[in-house]
């Protein structure tokens, strides 16, 4: 079953419009809606993109309480009644009924803003991430992480040598601030590897 706005301008998938222009879309081949729940007062952020089953079904819930036609709630009953989560499934049915069915529900939605709230968080980790990385790849650079109770840093560089495009230099430190350790690892044009060089002294250092 799909169910698409009888307007004529049909949504894609799910649209939840929150207070200040904010929206979560979710992607879902189930159902194409759109609602205006900026009356429970919730506030996105701003406008993303979701997936996943969890926060499909509470966006179901906070679209069935706007869904005239109970179609969102029959829908979130069948997800739940799949799980064999018949609890949620005689919720959701209930959703069908007007009025009833969202009496039902008051003490549910809380906890489905949240569900959404935090795949929005987890949306925002990830792009955090994505952005770091790609500032670490631009810079050419250096990355630096942890390997039990030593700090490895990694540093990228072009290669001098002939027929040679980049040399990683790594470095691990102690607790203290030591290095213990260093080499370099080299690279040809075709991204093979080359071999390692044990080093010491700074970055580039000398051989061991």
């Amino acid at each position: 079953m799909r169910y698409t706005n009888p307007d004529g301008n049909a949504p894609t998938d799910i649209i939840i419009r929150g207070k200040g222009n904010s929206s979560v879309t979710i992607k879902t081949e189930l159902i194409d809606i759109e609602v205006n729940a900026s009356s429970l007062g919730v506030s996105f952020g701003g406008n993303y993109t979701l997936d996943g089953t969890a926060v499909l079904q509470a966006s179901l819930d906070v679209v069935g309480i706007f869904d005239p036609t109970g179609i969102a709630d029959g829908v979130n009953a069948s997800i739940s009644a799949k799980k064999g989560d018949w609890l949620d499934a005689g919720i959701s049915a209930l959703g069908v009924i007007p009025l009833a069915g969202d009496l039902a529900k008051v003490g549910k939605i809380k906890k489905d803003v949240k569900i959404i709230e935090g795949a929005i968080d987890a949306v925002k980790t990830e792009a955090k991430v994505e952005k770091s990385v790609a500032k670490t790849v631009e810079a050419g650079s250096q990355k630096l992480s942890k390997v039990g109770e030593f700090t490895k840093k990694t540093e990228v560089r072009p290669e001098k040598g002939p027929r040679q495009s980049r040399a990683e230099y790594t470095t691990y430190k102690n607790k203290d601030g030591k290095t213990v350790k260093t080499y370099k690892d080299s690279y040809d044009r075709g991204n093979k590897y080359q071999g390692r060089k044990p080093l010491r002294g700074g970055p580039e250092g000398r051989e061991q």
